[in-house]
């Protein structure tokens, strides 16, 4: 199968974040020093969307805390690639910052929520708050609905022991009050840092029985909902089976402008993607990530 776009941009604005997420998937007892990305960093990015099927544009991080955040997402143009960042919405938001995201040319926006209940929600999702989190839910809501084209809003609830049985819950809310276009309930990842380790996540993951019930149940709803299974799933589940010479064609771009491309044999990528580069040595980036596109066509070919 030829490769017309890479598959898939994972950017961050930012390395940090605001909370420390039972369920995370970073190991913050080796967090780096914060790094913002500067705004040149971020047009570099931005001149790849051409080139691109799906712009993660915040992946393993919180982008609000970006002081350029809002301004930096009504920069991203429509280029034909799906465009969306996640965010926990837990730093106050100003309503000139919601105002401008309800204009940005974003496809959708993705909001974790693992609870309405106060007390489970500051529990799972450890040094948020609470009423934070709604007074901006109910500002983007608010905004968001009086705007013809603004953003689609999709929810994202990891699912574990503490929140399991009010899933229908989240769904319902979600989709009746606060503008659902999607909600995807999700175990966590294999291989969140967590997990390596006896304690508090390995006793709260549910059991696979545990969550074909409870998708089962979800699925008697009439709301749009997706079920994204790591944790169960057999390896090749949810991509394609590669052939022998086909590349993982999506990469990680970091708030420093890093570039690593995401594909564990890496004698299948030319010369240019073997090793892990800065954006910012290369001086046209467009076209060197074309030349490396029409390198991946002619290899796999």
């Amino acid at each position: 199968m030829e490769i017309k776009r890479y598959q898939v941009m994972q950017l961050d604005i930012t390395n940090y974040c605001n909370t420390r997420c039972r369920f995370c998937i970073n190991d913050w007892g080796n967090a780096d020093k914060k790094v913002d990305m500067d705004s040149d960093t971020f047009n570099k990015a931005m001149s790849l969307l051409p080139l691109i099927d799906r712009g993660f544009l915040s992946c393993s991080f919180e982008p609000t805390l970006h002081p350029q955040f809002a301004e930096f997402y009504c920069r991203v143009p429509r280029t034909g690639a799906y465009t969306f960042f996640t965010t926990n919405l837990v730093r106050r938001l100003g309503i000139s910052e919601i105002r401008d995201l309800s204009n940005s040319n974003l496809d959708s926006i993705n909001i974790s929520v693992t609870s309405f209940k106060p007390e489970v929600y500051e529990y799972l999702q450890a040094g948020a708050k609470f009423d934070d989190f709604i007074r901006n839910l109910e500002n983007v809501t608010r905004i968001f609905r009086n705007k013809e084209n603004a953003p689609a809003l999709r929810y994202i609830t990891v699912v574990l022991k503490q929140n399991i049985d009010e899933l229908p819950d989240i769904a319902k809310i979600c989709h009746e009050k606060y503008l659902s276009k999607l909600n995807q309930f999700r175990t966590v990842f294999p291989f969140t840092p967590k997990l390596q380790i006896a304690g508090w996540l390995r006793n709260s993951i549910t059991t696979e029985k545990q969550w074909k019930k409870a998708v089962k149940k979800l699925k008697t709803l009439p709301y749009t909902m997706g079920y994204f299974n790591p944790l169960f799933a057999k390896a090749d589940q949810y991509t394609r089976e590669k052939s022998v010479n086909e590349v993982n064609s999506y990469f990680q771009f970091r708030a420093d402008g890093q570039i690593i491309m995401h594909e564990k044999n890496k004698d299948l990528l030319p010369d240019r993607f073997k090793k892990d580069f800065n954006i910012n040595g290369i001086s046209n980036p467009y076209q060197y990530f074309k030349k490396g596109l029409e390198e991946i066509r002619k290899m796999e070919a």
